[in-house]
């Protein structure tokens, strides 16, 4: 059932050790996989605990507040102009992406019509006199 059982990381260790713990006493594990029980209940704490959560929340409500119109980096902008918080771009790019945020691309409203003369500029009417006072002659 347990073949090599050096193979792997600490944390792949740690997580054999939490499926089996249900089965069998985790001071016996420790010692099959050749781990420290603190290691061990260190581990359980760690799994848990998200680090980035008061984060991730303010940069959701940035990004709904805008209705998802920024970027990273004017995300990171209005978080210290409405929050009074300053965290690095790159970490702004990071939780965005964890979370799937992404700015909605806006196109650019370019001018694409003919556009006449005729309405915009006003007839010569000096002009017009002119032609008729020479056509009298």
């Amino acid at each position: 059932m347990f073949e090599n059982l050096d193979a792997g990381g600490a944390t792949q260790k740690y997580s054999a050790i939490r499926i089996l713990a249900v089965e069998f006493e985790v001071k016996m594990l420790c010692r099959l996989f050749s781990v420290s029980r603190s290691g061990y209940y260190a581990y359980l704490k760690r799994v848990d605990y998200d680090r980035d959560k008061q984060a991730k929340e303010l940069i959701r409500g940035v990004y709904d507040r805008y209705e998802g119109k920024c970027g990273y980096r004017q995300i990171q902008l209005l978080l210290f102009q409405d929050h009074n918080v300053w965290w690095n771009h790159k970490k702004v790019l990071r939780i965005m992406q964890a979370l799937g945020l992404q700015a909605k691309i806006r196109r650019k409203h370019h001018c694409n019509y003919a556009s006449s003369t005729r309405d915009r500029v006003a007839e010569n009417v000096r002009e017009n006199e002119r032609r008729d006072w020479f056509d009298r002659s």
